[in-house]
Parts: C-alpha cells; structure tokens; sequence
C-alpha cells in the first residue's frame, strides 16, 4: 500500500509540474514577443501563455490602437476574425491533439481604445 501511495503522489508530482509548464500564463516581455526564432508549432510557446496573460490582467484594455502596436507590433495580415480589430495568430491550439490554431483578437472601440481582448481558436 506504501508503494502504491509512492507512486500516486510521483505520478501527481509530474502530471501537476507537466501542467505548470504547459498551462501558466507568462508575464508579457516584449523581446519573447517579437523573437525572430518564434515558433508557431512550439507546444510551449512563450507566445501563447504570454497572450493568456495579457487577456487575464486586462493589460491591453484602455489602451489606444498605436500602444498596442507599439506593444505586439502590427498583426501579420490574415482574412480570419474580421469582426475584431487585431487578430495576431499564436501557433497551433494546445492539447494532445493540435488540429486549430490560437489567436489573441482584440477589439476597439470607435476612437480606438481596446475594449476587448481574448484567446480564441478557429
């Protein structure tokens, strides 16, 4: 029984540390945004949780379009979300099985402040 509570808590030691990893947002960092070595396919893009940390702290709301831009730099272009604004694409979505991307969209309102902004997937 010793034994098998051992390896319970390893098990749950290294499927929580795995999630960590994977899953926690990072606090934005403007030169992990703008790496030339990006990588759209990276499982454990920086890019990813670095969004995910823009949207859970609200950092880009009440900013104005240019400050935005001065931030993440102008969205490569793309015909995907046309209701928002900004639509800047993240890499493949996370998960076992990778099949969508991720994007961070931002919307604005007519005098060009951020009103919204969320991780999506197509």
């Amino acid at each position: 029984m010793k034994k098998f509570c051992l390896i319970l808590s390893v098990l749950i030691t290294l499927l929580f540390t795995v999630y960590v990893i994977i899953s926690v947002p990072f606090p934005f960092v403007q030169d992990w945004w703008h790496a030339e070595d990006y990588d759209p396919h990276d499982r454990f893009s920086k890019r990813h949780r670095m969004a995910d940390w823009l949207v859970m702290t609200s950092a880009l709301v009440g900013l104005r379009r240019d400050e935005v831009l001065a931030k993440l730099g102008p969205p490569p272009p793309t015909d995907k979300f046309t209701d928002y604004d900004l639509v800047y694409h993240l890499g493949y979505e996370r998960g076992l099985i990778s099949i969508d991307s991720e994007w961070l969209v931002v919307s604005l309102s007519q005098s060009g402040v951020v009103t919204e902004a969320k991780v999506i997937r197509d």
